[in-house]
């Protein structure tokens, strides 16, 4: 059966890396598009009067708005282009699977971590318990991704 595939993809590597590459690609207009409004961003956030729904469900939730906001402004723009680098990983390790290229999982594994370990670095001090929460459901469609991606490694050289 292995001979088979020699040298074709596998269906499943193919809309895993088709999936790759549509969330790839809104990844990128997405982490670009939070890097040219990060200002603006900055200057509504200043401007609020932290009140209302969404602030007190956020405080609820035991986060620090102002805090938050306040490590926003700090690192924002490093976690903005950390996004962005992880997306990038992602995209080409995708296409180095879709080439059959076993390198190309191992570049695809570290752009999914790029983002999750960021921004737990970098909200970690606000609430580590919440950051930690939010960062292991974050990782679980990219850890469904990884597994799909091991199950196809065979086919790679």
């Amino acid at each position: 059966m292995d001979s088979f595939f020699q040298g074709k993809r596998p269906l499943v590597l193919t809309i895993l890396c088709v999936l790759s590459f549509v969330g790839c690609g809104l990844g990128v207009l997405g982490d670009l598009w939070a890097i040219a409004t990060f200002k603006a961003e900055q200057v509504v956030i200043s401007k609020s009067d932290f009140g209302g729904y969404w602030w007190s469900l956020m405080e609820n939730l035991g986060f620090d708005v102002k805090a938050l906001f306040e490590t926003k402004k700090k690192f924002g723009m490093l976690e903005n282009f950390l996004n962005l680098a992880g997306t990038l990983f992602c995209l080409f390790g995708a296409l180095m699977m879709w080439k059959l290229k076993k390198g190309g999982f191992y570049l695809y594994i570290t752009g999914q971590i790029i983002p999750l370990v960021t921004s737990f670095f970098v909200y970690a001090s606000l609430n580590a318990a919440l950051s930690m929460i939010i960062m292991i459901l974050s990782a679980i469609i990219p850890v469904i991704f990884i597994i799909g991606y091991k199950t196809q490694l065979r086919y790679m050289k």
